[in-house]
């Protein structure tokens, strides 16, 4: 009797399981169709990736193998793992970057010595993205978009520009760690991606001094930090 009843209740799970899964996949179907960004993140839920944690886990792994929870072995590992992803070694001769290029002194672009001009600072604000998390200022890019606060960010990138500070918060940033699959050990700092939001304000002075309206000859040579950053040395204030 036992028996029996057990083969019948697993026949009807069998049947119940196939029905649900041909009901996905008809919903999935129809959402392709009606509404394709709800069938994406329907997608996105779907196998493993699902399984994925929400938070990354306070312990790491040692050199020996063991395992600690230490905050202080945690944070540790952590900036070691990044310090020498983001970090090069100035005296490892098989770094090859801008200070190995070589420079002519008498080349002359006005551009890069012109003032930021009030469009240049529009253009880059109206293109940025809306609905994008913020920085450490926690100022988002809509906030940016009115004409009082482009004219106000125009002023204030003149006088970083003239003067040759910034405000501290602008060499500052938020290292978000994202991983790069869902698979690897949580607890190995290298197998998240180290993405970095930095504050609005920094952001835009980078686009408004990197660009130059495309008619500098040296800006395809050079990032933001060669052109910009000498001009301001480097230099931090707090206002």
């Amino acid at each position: 009797m036992y028996v029996n009843k057990r083969k019948e209740f697993d026949k009807l799970v069998q049947q119940s399981k196939r029905q649900y899964w041909h009901s996905c996949q008809e919903e999935l179907v129809n959402l392709n169709k009606s509404d394709p960004r709800q069938f994406w993140r329907k997608i996105g839920n779907i196998g493993i990736g699902n399984d994925r944690q929400s938070k990354i886990p306070n312990e790491v792994l040692r050199s020996d193998g063991s395992v600690t929870n230490n905050i202080d072995d945690v944070l540790q590992k952590w900036k070691d793992s990044f310090h020498g992803l983001l970090n090069y070694d100035p005296d490892n001769n098989n770094n090859f970057g801008v200070e190995n290029l070589i420079v002519k002194n008498d080349i002359v672009c006005n551009d890069l010595d012109d003032y930021i001009s009030f469009d240049e600072v529009y253009k880059v604000a109206m293109a940025a993205k809306n609905g994008k998390s913020p920085g450490v200022d926690c100022i988002q890019a809509e906030l940016c978009k009115n004409y009082a606060v482009i004219f106000t960010l125009t002023k204030l990138f003149n006088i970083c520009f003239k003067f040759g500070k910034v405000p501290n918060m602008w060499n500052k940033g938020i290292i978000t760690p994202i991983p790069k699959c869902s698979t690897t050990d949580p607890r190995d700092p290298l197998s998240y991606r180290g993405t970095k939001r930095y504050s609005a304000g920094s952001l835009q002075i980078v686009h408004a001094s990197n660009c130059c309206n495309g008619d500098c000859d040296l800006v395809p040579y050079y990032n933001f930090y060669e052109l910009f950053i000498p001009k301001l040395k480097r230099a931090q204030c707090d206002k």
